[in-house]
Order: structure tokens, then sequence, then C-alpha cells
């Protein structure tokens, strides 16, 4: 029986799951690569999604698997600059240069192997793969989140701690910033203060971030209302103890009398 591409990659992903954190290693070039304008094309020609991937595939060493949906998709995308001219990308920009033009395409780029030969699978967001698209999120830990910053095509899955939060609360009330069910998620974990994040390498950075700060506040308020509630039962002895030598020095009066 044969096997969908969402199924085969995530058998891939799940066989090498040791090594995830390889899998964003990605190869660089000897040196700059050129996406060419249009103009400096011929008549009949267009720079499209797919002759980018087959230019990235080329220069990194890489090979691309594609469902014939993606395919057609990628074929009738242009990848060209509004301005019309060439783009030079020194060698270590072109990873992230790369997504970005998946990404503003609704292109999702997903690493599949690390040892050779080395895959990867780009999946148009138009396909009926939007709703699956999530099962291909790669799980970075929490201490390694900050490399997802430069992978805005990729998708990423994390757990934030937050130990002073309510995370059933924070995480209703936070749903409302995300704009796609389909390549965004935020779930609490059980009763413990953490949260499952799953996104854009850059949108999960600023969400955890984010968390963070609020966490940050949460424990600062916290804090103080512990200080405050303090310094109230101690005014309150204070009081109790002042007013206990008052009752005995009235008390001692009245018995020398």
């Amino acid at each position: 029986m044969k096997l969908s591409l969402v199924c085969l990659a995530t058998a891939i992903l799940v066989a090498e799951s040791a090594q995830a954190g390889d899998l964003l290693d990605f190869p660089i070039p000897d040196s700059s690569v050129v996406i060419p304008a249009n103009s400096d094309l011929a008549d009949a020609d267009e720079f499209t999604i797919e002759d980018l991937i087959a230019l990235y595939s080329k220069v990194t060493g890489q090979h691309c698997l594609m469902d014939s949906e993606t395919q057609a998709y990628a074929t009738n995308t242009l990848a060209t600059p509004l301005a019309g001219e060439a783009m030079t990308i020194a060698p270590e920009r072109l990873q992230v240069t790369f997504e970005t033009f998946l990404i503003v395409n609704d292109f999702v780029f997903t690493p599949l192997t690390h040892g050779e030969p080395r895959l990867f699978t780009v999946t148009s967001l138009n396909t009926g793969a939007r709703s699956t698209i999530k099962s291909l999120a790669m799980y970075l830990p929490p201490d390694r989140l900050d490399e997802a910053a430069a992978h805005p095509a990729m998708l990423f899955t994390t757990v934030v701690n937050v130990p002073h939060t309510d995370v059933r609360q924070v995480t209703t009330s936070l749903r409302s910033m995300f704009s796609d069910p389909n390549t965004q998620q935020m779930l609490p974990v059980g009763n413990a203060h953490a949260i499952v994040l799953t996104g854009y390498g850059p949108n999960v950075v600023s969400l955890a971030q984010l968390l963070a700060v609020a966490d940050e506040a949460e424990r600062r308020a916290i804090e103080e209302r512990r200080r405050a509630h303090e310094e109230s039962k101690a005014d309150e002895s204070a009081e109790t103890s002042q007013a206990c030598d008052v009752s005995g020095a009235k008390g001692v009066r009245v018995a020398g009398a």
C-alpha cells in the first residue's frame, strides 16, 4: 500500500527523532546565490517557486519531495522580487531567505533527513495538507528554541514552563492571537505549569518570550501580594500588642489606686 507524503515524512521524522537538532544544521553553499530578475529571462520564462526550490536543492545538495498538488502551486507561483531586479544572497543568508520566499507564498518547509541523501519537503497551505500540517512540526527543547527564530517557514513545537501562571486561563486568553489554527496551537499541560506551543519559528519564539515576561510579572505580583500580606499581619500584630500594653497599663493604675 502506497504511503502518503505526510505519512512518509512522519515516519522519517520519527526514525530520526534522536537527531532532531541536527536537522537544523543546513548545508551552506560555497558562494553567493542569485535569484534572477524576470527581465533577465527569456520572454516565455518566469522564475517560480518550483525554480527556486530547484536552485536551492542544487546549491545545497539536498533533494525535495513534493506531492502533486503542491507541485502544481509551486509551478504557477512567481518567486521574484517586486522590484524586478536580480537578488544576490550571501551563502549564510540562503536558508532564511529561501524560507521567507516560501512562507510569503503559503508554502511550509520541512527537513526530513540529516544523513545522505538529505531530503526535505515543501507543502502548499492551499492544498488539503493544510489540515494536517501541524503533524510535521519539529520538537525543539526550550533551551534551543532561539534557533527557531531563523526559520520562518518551518513549524516547531516546544514546551514553555511558566511556574507562576494559570496556564488554562492564559491559553484561553491568548488563543485569540492565533490567526490560523491549522499552523498554530497552544495547549496547557495537565495540571502542570507548562504550555505546549506549536507554530512557525519566529512566532513560537515571540510567544514563548511573551509568556516568560507575563510569568515574571505574575511572580512579582505574587511576591508583592505576599509582602503586603506579611506587612498587614505585622501591623495587626503590632496593634494587638499595643492594645494589650495599654490595657495592662490601665490595669496597673486601677490596682494601685
